[in-house]
């Protein structure tokens, strides 16, 4: 029996991150007329509290909001476009005068000093909803996702805008986000709107609301075997990546993931697949994987040795796409570097050698491992000047991951990945 080690934290429910659904037609939760107000549900012993953020009343409304990438806000008074408190907000998305290839975004604060409220903790959210008009007979695109203080993200889940009011509704999964964020420090609600090249297009938007829970999260059992990095062999695994891009609009933009057991496409037992969307833009097209926090904890980094090995195995479909490791710190990524050696062609002469960690080329369509050796990773941190004889690598290690990508105007991709380990290393006799 292979020994485990066990971790527990707090948890709802277990469901897919990338259910990229559209909302239309819901029932509608209670709103108030100004930001604060709040309706009370009682179902059996759940008690949901529903709280308005925002109802865009008023100008300084606006001041709660950012926006980013040719976007434009003001109130608007016409109550065709209303639904409660006499107002909304008018938006105008795209420009008419220059090429847009990045998404508009708008940016709900959920705490405001000004405005006194404060609902960045979000183990407490069951969901929440924002209402949104389309004047036209062009069904527009949205992505939604909760952005946190410390600069993660959720998925983003795609909505489609039919003419009309439309209701979008985000269900949120305390369970599945809790493998991969803090959900205490949330910090804004994020709406990002798909542009029309030089166009300019108006949608109207009220009501953003949440609905608050008072059922406790339930405890859940993280466990990993002996000298296990991720196997992905537990249910539970699949969602304790998340993904990202270079490109801030496209945070977790994935078309598709989850555990596979096919025997073609997974070492042993299951492997974790991701699918992922199209690129548009070059160089913003890398796809990056991290470890949530919550789950590195549950490995034992600290007994590594400089002897032993960090290995991850990955199959790609082409063999277009760089792949490696990304090992963040504190003070920076661990990346490669140089040392000094004696040329073999001329021993009178030294040459600068560059020792590669963290990257590599994967054979296409078969498995290929990628390592790289704990002493080289602490080699280079001290290169860098991250760490010195009196500090640990762990002292100031805060991330580990995979990269892979680039490419612009492919359909969508498939990759998969297993057996991330620790391989034991032996140390050299007097060494």
């Amino acid at each position: 029996m292979k020994a485990k080690k066990n971790i527990k934290f707090l948890a709802l429910s277990l469901m897919s991150l990338l259910t990229f659904n559209a909302f239309a037609g819901c029932d509608a939760i209670g709103l108030g007329e100004n930001s604060g107000d709040s309706s009370i549900e009682q179902t059996n012993t759940n008690v949901l509290q529903n709280k308005v953020v925002n109802d865009f009343s008023d100008i300084k409304d606006l001041y709660q909001v950012i926006l980013e990438n040719s976007f434009k806000a003001d109130i608007n008074n016409d109550q065709a476009y209303v639904l409660t408190g006499g107002a909304s907000a008018k938006l105008s998305i795209g420009s008419d005068e220059k090429e847009v290839t990045v998404r508009s975004i708008l940016k709900q604060r959920l705490t405001s000093q000004v405005f006194g409220y404060d609902y960045t903790d979000f183990t407490k959210v069951k969901k929440f909803k924002t209402q949104i008009y389309n004047p036209s007979d062009e069904v527009r695109t949205m992505r939604v996702c909760i952005a946190f203080g410390d600069g993660k993200s959720t998925s983003q889940k795609i909505y489609t805008l039919k003419k009309g009011w439309n209701d979008i509704i985000y269900d949120v999964d305390r369970t599945l986000l809790s493998f991969q964020v803090d959900l205490s420090i949330a910090a804004y609600l994020q709406y990002s709107f798909d542009v029309v090249p030089m166009e300019v297009y108006d949608l109207y938007l009220d009501n953003i609301s949440i609905t608050q829970t008072n059922t406790p999260m339930d405890t859940i059992e993280m466990t990993v075997e002996k000298d296990e990095i991720c196997y992905f062999e537990q249910n539970y695994q699949k969602n304790v990546f998340w993904f990202y891009t270079w490109s801030k609009d496209r945070i977790g933009d994935v078309a598709d993931y989850g555990l596979t057991a096919d025997p073609d496409l997974a070492r042993t037992g299951s492997s974790l697949y991701v699918t992922t969307k199209k690129g548009q833009v070059r160089w913003q097209n890398w796809y990056y994987t991290r470890f949530s926090d919550a789950y590195l904890n549950v490995i034992d980094w600290e007994s590594l040795k400089p002897e032993d090995t960090i290995e991850a195995s990955v199959w790609v479909p082409d063999g277009n796409d760089g792949v490696g490791f990304d090992i963040d710190t504190k003070l920076g990524k661990i990346t490669s570097y140089d040392v000094e050696e004696t040329d073999p062609d001329d021993p009178t002469k030294t040459v600068i050698k560059s020792i590669k960690i963290v990257t590599g080329t994967a054979v296409p369509k078969q498995w290929s491992t990628f390592s790289f050796k704990v002493g080289d990773m602490i080699t280079s941190a001290k290169a860098h000047g991250f760490v010195d004889e009196k500090t640990s690598i762990w002292d100031i290690f805060t991330g580990f991951g995979f990269h892979w990508g680039e490419f612009v105007d492919v359909e969508e991709k498939t990759y998969y990945f297993d057996d991330f380990r620790i391989v034991r290393g032996t140390t050299q006799e007097g060494g």
